[in-house]
């Protein structure tokens, strides 16, 4: 759908809401994927991740008052006030009303203001809908009352603070950074609060490959206690070590501790650390991969990615549901059907979605197998989108 369209939706939706359109202004912000570092930014560790071009789009006006009311087509409209306390937990409330609060605590000016939204980020299919929709809020913030001036780091930490603190799910900080940054990015959370990036290319026209997400009909929306088992797990091991982050030890600490280390956590817990190890490995080779122009190399590498999230972080298929295993599926069926591709579980896990980068010759036949295995439009081409969140003029 093209832009104006999209806009002229958004002044009939708050029409419909709110009974007039003077002085509406338009803000997007983008839903993200991850390439290659499942499950490492919660523990200081490294990523490779972008924005695509599936996005949040908005119209806003500003309030006199300290309330926002935000209407999402489809969705129940939401009320808060910033000066109230916080929504309950597990709300798009909460998370308006914890954008707020982290971005006034970095200094930053917000106010009330009344907005619909429509969004081309499938919720819960591990595109990262809710940093997306973090990312907007803090961009309508940004734009009505702060002059465009935030630093998208900023954003991004606003976001995180308010999904951990007022969602309720231990996130990390890759999913708000990719949005809120733009293009591919390496990021280095060794120092979560101060994180270094690098921005990077990757022409994959250069390797003739379409990237693609293929939506399972699975969600994590109801998953959280799995996902957050991830990252207590990881800090167990670290903490048999008298530290807080699988950052703050080495590889070579586990494996001289197994006996130990599987009697005290686990052996999942420990092959979740193990791969902890080699994801950031893998992010490091990507990272060099891009930055040499070898974008070819980076495809075993995602591939080695991929197997091991299946096989060591143990994050594809979902615990409540066994006799669903989508991403499952879907990756047996992509290697049969395309075995050139290359192929990972997508996101946090224990939702619906998986990664592919698939050979462009043979896309369409690719996406017309696993349609007709999953439904109509459940495989979509994803391009990389340059801007962070952005206002629309």
């Amino acid at each position: 759908m093209d832009q104006n369209t999209r806009i002229a939706q958004l002044q009939a939706d708050f029409a419909a809401a709110f009974g007039e359109t003077t002085h509406l202004r338009y803000f997007s912000a983008p839903g993200r994927v991850e390439l290659c570092g499942n499950h490492t930014d919660h523990q200081g560790g490294q990523v490779v991740a972008l924005a695509v071009n599936l996005d949040i789009i908005g119209a806003a006006a500003p309030r006199e008052d300290a309330i926002v009311r935000l209407f999402s087509f489809g969705a129940e409209p939401g009320i808060v006030d910033l000066k109230g306390e916080c929504p309950p937990k597990g709300t798009s409330d909460a998370l308006i009303w914890g954008v707020a609060k982290a971005l006034q605590e970095k200094g930053y000016a917000v106010g009330g203001f009344d907005c619909v939204t429509r969004s081309a980020v499938p919720f819960g299919s591990g595109l990262s809908s809710s940093a997306a929709f973090e990312n907007f809020v803090a961009t309508v913030f940004d734009g009505l009352h702060n002059n465009n001036s935030m630093d998208p780091v900023h954003k991004a930490l606003a976001g995180q603070w308010a999904e951990n603190n007022c969602f309720g799910k231990p996130c990390g900080l890759m999913d708000q950074l990719a949005s809120c940054l733009g293009n591919v990015t390496y990021m280095d959370f060794a120092d979560p609060d101060h994180p270094k990036t690098q921005t990077v290319a990757m022409p994959l026209e250069k390797v003739n490959r379409v990237l693609c997400v293929v939506k399972t009909g699975g969600s994590h929306a109801d998953l959280t206690h799995h996902y957050a088992a991830i990252p207590a797990e990881m800090k167990a091991v670290a903490a048999f070590f008298g530290k807080n982050l699988l950052s703050q030890i080495v590889k070579e600490q586990v494996m001289d501790n197994l006996p130990a280390l599987r009697e005290a956590v686990g052996d999942r817990a420990v092959l979740r650390a193990l791969n902890y190890f080699d994801e950031c490995d893998r992010s490091r080779l990507v990272l060099a991969a891009l930055q040499e122009g070898r974008v070819e190399d980076v495809l075993p590498i995602l591939t080695a990615s991929g197997i091991a999230s299946q096989t060591l972080l143990q994050n594809v298929s979902n615990p409540e549901d066994t006799a669903f295993d989508g991403v499952g599926m879907a990756l047996y069926l992509s290697r049969q059907v395309c075995p050139d591709g290359t192929y990972r579980v997508h996101g946090g896990g224990f939702g619906g979605t998986m990664l592919g980068l698939i050979p462009t010759e043979e896309f369409a036949g690719y996406k017309y197998a696993m349609e007709s295995v999953f439904g109509a439009d459940t495989c979509i081409a994803l391009q990389v989108r340059a801007e962070g969140g952005m206002e629309i003029n």
